[in-house]
C-alpha cells in the first residue's frame, strides 16, 4: 500500500472512532478523499481486515485474520522505509528491470521478500510483466524447484530494458556510481556526434539509455547478435563511423571491449531516430523499395478515404525521408517515442486515421505493427498535405433572383461574405436575363427559384437566407464534395448492439458480423475480408475505441455496426469498449471523404465516447451523430 493509504490505517490503530472529518483535518485533504483512501485500503487489507464505519462512533478497524493483517501491515511498513514500490504499476516496473537484467532463476517467494509483499501479489504483477514481455518477443520461463526466468534474444533484451529505464534513467538505476557513468558516456556521445550528426533531445537520451544498458549486459557476459549481413550494410555508412569512435572510448573510460556487433548495435540506434549529416551537406538515398513502399500507402489511403494525394509530390517526399529511419527501426523492433502525440489525434483526426491506414500497408510488408507514436509522425505528414489542399480552387459563381436587384445585391453580399474564401466573381441576374449570360465564365449557378431549361453549369437551388445547415450544404457544393446523405444515415438502431457480453476480440468481431449479414446482404466471405484487414494490424485507436472494417469496400451501402461492450476487450496493444464496424460501399464512393471526416471526429471524441459507454443506449447514440453532424 502507498504512503497515504498507510498513514490512514495507522491513524485508525492509534486512534478508534475517529471521523472523516477529523482524518481529513489531520492529512489537510478533503473528507471525499480520505474516503477514497479508505476504500483502497480495504482493497490492500481483504482478506484480513476491512476498515468499517458506525453512525455516531467513527471508524475502526475489524480484523479477522490477526497474523495475515499483521504480516500485510509490517510488510507495508518496511516497504515504505525502505523506498521499495509500493502499488502494482511501479512493482511491475521493478520486476521487470530485476528480471531482465538476471541470468539466472528466481523464486517468487524470494521477489515477494525482496520486495515485502505477499507471493499472491508478485504472482498478479508478473501477468502484467509477461505481457510487457510478449510486445518484445520475450517470455517468462516457469520450471518447478528453480523458479522464473526471462528467455529470448539479447537485441530485445535490452530494448525492453531501455523502454522500462526511460520512464525514469536515473531514478530507476540511481546509484550515485551509476549516475557519474551516466555522466561520462553523456561526455563521450557529446564530444563523437558534434559537428558530424544532428539528433534531438529525446533521441539524445534514448541512444545514452541504450549504451548504459550496453555496459551493464556486457560486464555479465551477455552481448547482441546482429549478424553479418547486417553489419557489413552498416559498415559503410558515416553513423557506423561515429558509432566506432563511442565504443573506443567507451573501452578506454570503462574499460570494456565493444566488439563489431556491439559496434552495429550503436549504428543502428544512430540511423534508426532522425539522424542526419551535419557536415557534407549530402541528401538521404531514397531506395526504390521505399519510394515503391510510399506508393504503397497513398493508393491505401484513396482507396479507402478517396482522397487522391498520390501526385502531391511533397508528400511523397516526406514519407519517403521519414521511411528511411522508420524502416530500420522496424527491422530491429525499436521504437522512437512522439511527444505530440496527444495534440495530433486531437487536432488532426482525418490526418491519424490515414497514417493508421498507411501503417497497415508497413505492418504487412515488415511484419509488426507500428506503435501509436510511429502513426503519429506519419500523420504529420498528412495533415501537412491536407492543410496544403484547404486553399480551394475559387469558383465563378452566378446568382439567379427574381425579387429584384434589391435583393440579388444583398443575396451577393452574403455569399461574399460566408464564402468568400471560395468564391473569385459574384455575378447577378433575373431569370429572364439568362439568355444573355457567357456561361463561360461560370461554375456553379445559384437560384432562388426553379430554372426550368437545361443550363451548360451545376444548379444549386437556394433559399433567400440560409440557415447554418444551408451554409454546410452549400460550402460542401463549392467544394465539389457533395454528400450522398447525412452522417445519420450510415447507422440504424437495428445495428446498434448495447451491453455485448463478449470477451475476446474474436467473439466481438464474429457477433457483429454475422448481425450485419442478418440485416444486409454482405458477401459471404464478409467476416473473412474483416479478419483479413484485422491480421494485418489491429483497428484499435486507443481510447477504447475501435474501428475495424474489411480489407476492401463490399457491398451497395456504406453502414457502420455499433458495439457497445459491458467490459473492456483486449485488442492487439489496446483494451477496447466500444467497436464501430465499417462497411464501405463498393458501388457509391463519392461519399467517402466527408464520411470518414464525421467518422473521426466521433472516435476521437472523448466525452461522447463516455457517454456512450455509460449509457449503452440508441437515444445517446442518435445524440451524438446529431452533435456531430451540426459540428
Amino acid at each position: 500500500m502507498n504512503e497515504n493509504v498507510f498513514d490512514i490505517v495507522q491513524a485508525i490503530l492509534s486512534e478508534p472512532g475517529v471521523d472523516s472529518q477529523g482524518l481529513a483535518k489531520r492529512f489537510s485533504v478533503s473528507t471525499r478523499t480520505i474516503r477514497s483512501r479508505i476504500a483502497q485500503a480495504n482493497s490492500e487489507l481483504s482478506p484480513y481486515a476491512c476498515i468499517v464505519s458506525e453512525r455516531s462512533h467513527g471508524y475502526s478497524l475489524d480484523i479477522s485474520d490477526a497474523e495475515g493483517f499483521e504480516s500485510c501491515y509490517r510488510s507495508a511498513e518496511r516497504a515504505l522505509r525502505s523506498g521499495l514500490p509500493d502499488d502494482s504499476e511501479s512493482r511491475v516496473q521493478y520486476l521487470l528491470n530485476d528480471l531482465l537484467c538476471r541470468t539466472r532463476w528466481v523464486t517468487i517467494d524470494q521477489l515477494s521478500e525482496a520486495l515485502y509483499t505477499s507471493r499472491r501479489k508478485v504472482q498478479d504483477d508478473l501477468s502484467h510483466v509477461e505481457r510487457e514481455l510478449t510486445r518484445y518477443g520475450l517470455t517468462l520461463e516457469r520450471k518447478p524447484h528453480y523458479g522464473i526466468r526471462v528467455l529470448g534474444p539479447e537485441m530485445s533484451r535490452r530494448i525492453c530494458l531501455a523502454h522500462a529505464w526511460a520512464r525514469n534513467v536515473r531514478g530507476m538505476i540511481g546509484t550515485d556510481e551509476l549516475d557519474r557513468e551516466i555522466d561520462d558516456v553523456a561526455g563521450i556521445i557529446n564530444a563523437e556526434i558534434e559537428g558530424r550528426l544532428n539528433i534531438g533531445s529525446a533521441v539524445y537520451q534514448n541512444l545514452l539509455i541504450h549504451i548504459i544498458i550496453a555496459i551493464m549486459r556486457i560486464r555479465n557476459g551477455s552481448y547482441v547478435s546482429v549478424g553479418r549481413q547486417e553489419v557489413d550494410a552498416l559498415a559503410e555508412s558515416e553513423e557506423y563511423e561515429v558509432a566506432g569512435a563511442i565504443a573506443a572510448q567507451i573501452e578506454k573510460c570503462f574499460g570494456v571491449h565493444l566488439p563489431e556487433d556491439e559496434i552495429a548495435y550503436i549504428c543502428i540506434h544512430l540511423t534508426s531516430k532522425h539522424v542526419k549529416s551535419a557536415s557534407d551537406g549530402e541528401g538521404m538515398v531514397i531506395s526504390d523499395e521505399i519510394w515503391n513502399m510510399v506508393g504503397e500507402m497513398l493508393d491505401s489511403v484513396w482507396e479507402t478515404f478517396r482522397f487522391d494525394l498520390r501526385h502531391d509530390l511533397e508528400l511523397r517526399m516526406n514519407l519517403a525521408k521519414h521511411l528511411v529511419p522508420l524502416v530500420t527501426r522496424l527491422r530491429f523492433h525499436l521504437d522512437v517515442k512522439n511527444p505530440i502525440l496527444e495534440d495530433i489525434v486531437a487536432r488532426f483526426p482525418l490526418a491519424w486515421a490515414m497514417g493508421r491506414e498507411s501503417a497497415s500497408v508497413l505492418a504487412r510488408s515488415y511484419q509488426t505493427e507500428l506503435s501509436d507514436d510511429e502513426v503519429g509522425f506519419l500523420a504529420l505528414a498528412y495533415a501537412l498535405a491536407l492543410e496544403r489542399r484547404v486553399e480551394p480552387c475559387k469558383k465563378r459563381i452566378l446568382i439567379v433572383c427574381a425579387s429584384g436587384a434589391g435583393t440579388a445585391r444583398l443575396l451577393q453580399w452574403q455569399y461574399l461574405k460566408e464564402f468568400g474564401s471560395y468564391i473569385e466573381s459574384a455575378q447577378t441576374c433575373d431569370p429572364s436575363e439568362l439568355d444573355s449570360i457567357d456561361f463561360k465564365t461560370i461554375d456553379y449557378i445559384f437560384s432562388t427559384v426553379p430554372l426550368n431549361k437545361e443550363l451548360p453549369a451545376p444548379v444549386r437551388q437556394v433559399g433567400m437566407l440560409f440557415d447554418e445547415l444551408d451554409s454546410r450544404d452549400i460550402r460542401d457544393f463549392l467544394e465539389g464534395e457533395q454528400r450522398s446523405g447525412s452522417f445519420a444515415c450510415y447507422f440504424s438502431e437495428e445495428l446498434f448492439l448495447p451491453h455485448l457480453p463478449q470477451t475476446t476480440r474474436e467473439e466481438v468481431l464474429r457477433f457483429m458480423c454475422e448481425r450485419i449479414q442478418s440485416v444486409i446482404e454482405e458477401p459471404e466471405d464478409y467476416e473473412q475480408l474483416v479478419w483479413e484487414r484485422e491480421s494485418v494490424a489491429p483497428s484499435a485507436f486507443g481510447g477504447r475505441v475501435a474501428m475495424p472494417h474489411p480489407i476492401r469496400p463490399v457491398g451497395e451501402k456504406t453502414i457502420v455496426c455499433v458495439g457497445v461492450l459491458d467490459q473492456d476487450v483486449t485488442w492487439g496493444e489496446h483494451q477496447v469498449r466500444v467497436v464501430f464496424l465499417v462497411t464501405i460501399s463498393a458501388t457509391n464512393r463519392k461519399e467517402v471523404q466527408g464520411f470518414y471526416e464525421d467518422m473521426v471526429k466521433l472516435i476521437t471524441d472523448k466525452g461522447a465516447l463516455e457517454r456512450l459507454m455509460a449509457e449503452q443506449s440508441w437515444d445517446a447514440m442518435s445524440q451524438i451523430i446529431a452533435s456531430i453532424e451540426r459540428n
